[in-house]
């Protein structure tokens, strides 16, 4: 319905369409992750009605978003905010940061942050980092 809305005004064509989720599904919040966890991406650039839906295994992850909105509006900015998803070639050496909240025994949280290089499906690609302790979020 809302592309169809974006069509029918006439906004489609310049539109950048970017749909995701905020993260993959945790097996437990209590623990470590133990497997790989990727998530779907879609992402229709501006000017790109029409193409056919290219599938891609290109090694992006959240830190992209940024820069692919930047790219997509045309913002001239001093910032570097790095890669978008659509500079990210399919095979690239790129090594991303995935973040966890982990949940603690006594309630407390901490962040847990990976460093994945390679095929983000191949769980022997994924490193820990470091722990940040974030408290207590929730009563």
């Amino acid at each position: 319905e809302y592309f169809d809305a974006l069509k029918r005004e006439g906004l489609y064509e310049d539109a950048t369409i970017i749909i995701t989720g905020d993260h993959a599904r945790a097996i437990s919040d209590k623990r470590d992750v133990e497997a790989a966890r990727v998530t779907a991406l879609f992402v229709k650039e501006s000017g790109e009605a029409g193409k056919a839906l290219a599938y891609s295994s290109a090694p992006v992850c959240q830190e992209n978003l940024r820069a692919e909105i930047v790219k997509s509006a045309g913002i001239v900015t001093e910032n570097d905010y790095g890669l978008a998803f659509s500079d990210i070639a399919e095979g690239a050496d790129v090594t991303r940061k995935y973040c966890f909240e982990k949940t603690l025994e006594d309630g407390t949280h901490q962040i847990v942050e990976y460093r994945v290089t390679g095929d983000a499906n191949d769980f022997s690609n994924w490193e820990l980092v470091t722990r940040y302790d974030i408290g207590r979020l929730y009563k």
